[in-house]
């Protein structure tokens, strides 16, 4: 018995330390921005490059078949779109939003997917929202309208491009989410992330032609690409993997909402930026929808086994 709560805490600390390691390396590529003369259509190439290909050599040192997807008829239209529209998108519309706005924001808007996984939901199973559903959705819209007008109809309190990759975060989470359980299932969970970001990253490259963009390669350059790709990419996403294994995917997905809470900690004491009352509720309520559907599917859960 006590094996099982310090494996369950064991848990509860990979989770949070995943969460903290992305909003970590999102405050990093914050500053290289602000910093460099690097921008997104630069970063993201490199990044998902370089780590697709670190992924599929640890695909291969835990004995997993790294090519067989990429040999399935069947599977690989499914892995590109993955690739395109998960992977590379969602990378590419939460960085382009950091570089419009910053970390807090870019961060917070992404977890409006767990809206639209469920809103998915809904849909493809044809039935009408719940309640913790419905306010869930509420949530989001007034949180989004608290942080993009300041409840001020005459303009932007963010930029509208930033506003736009957010939601586009959001979206293309979802697909990143969604998409890819047959594969995973089929093909494993190493591989099919290692030749997202790797397709993806060749995508990027083709679009956005990196080696166009004059870089100033610098110590601070170097070790912040470094941490994206290993401390805010391999690692976080090993921790918080493991995270969820050990403590299951609804406790998993409150403890990653360390993510958003840590980068408008770090944004407020080491970035620097400014948030009013209006930007601080529109956070609480976006973030409000992740403990609210996962406490309404817990319920249902254990509705379903008396």
């Amino acid at each position: 018995m006590k094996e099982l709560g310090t494996t369950r805490w064991a848990g509860y600390l990979m989770a949070i330390s995943g969460g903290l390691l992305w909003a970590i390396g999102g405050a990093v590529g914050q500053y290289l921005f602000e910093t460099n003369t690097i921008t997104t259509n630069w970063l993201i190439p490199i990044r998902l490059l370089i780590a697709g290909v670190l992924f599929l050599l640890l695909a291969k040192a835990g004995g997993e078949e790294v090519t067989s997807v990429c040999r399935s008829k069947k599977d690989l239209p499914r892995l590109t779109l993955y690739a395109v529209f998960g992977v590379a998108a969602s990378q590419y519309s939460f960085y382009a939003c950091i570089e419009y706005a910053n970390v807090a924001f870019s961060t917070v808007m992404c977890y409006t997917c767990t809206v639209f996984i469920m809103v998915w939901c809904i849909f493809r199973e044809r039935r009408r929202p719940k309640f913790y559903e419905t306010a869930a959705v509420l949530c989001v819209v007034v949180g989004v309208f608290a942080c993009a007008t300041h409840f001020d109809l005459s303009c932007f309190s963010v930029s509208p491009f930033a506003l736009v990759m957010g939601l586009t975060c959001g979206v293309t989470a979802t697909i990143n989410t969604l998409s890819p359980a047959d594969l995973i299932t089929r093909h494993g969970l190493l591989s099919v992330m290692g030749w997202g970001m790797l397709l993806g990253g060749a995508v990027a490259a083709l679009l956005f032609r990196p080696w166009t963009i004059q870089a100033r390669v610098d110590g601070p350059l170097i070790w912040g690409m470094a941490f994206i790709i290993l401390g805010g990419t391999i690692l976080a996403f090993t921790f918080y993997m493991r995270g969820i294994r050990l403590v299951g995917p609804i406790a998993g997905n409150v403890l990653s909402a360390t993510e958003p809470v840590g980068a408008v900690v770090i944004s407020v004491l080491i970035l620097g930026v400014a948030f009013t009352v209006y930007d601080f509720l529109g956070f609480v309520l976006i973030l409000l929808t992740v403990p609210l559907i996962a406490i309404g599917q817990n319920r249902e859960e254990k509705a379903k086994t008396q």
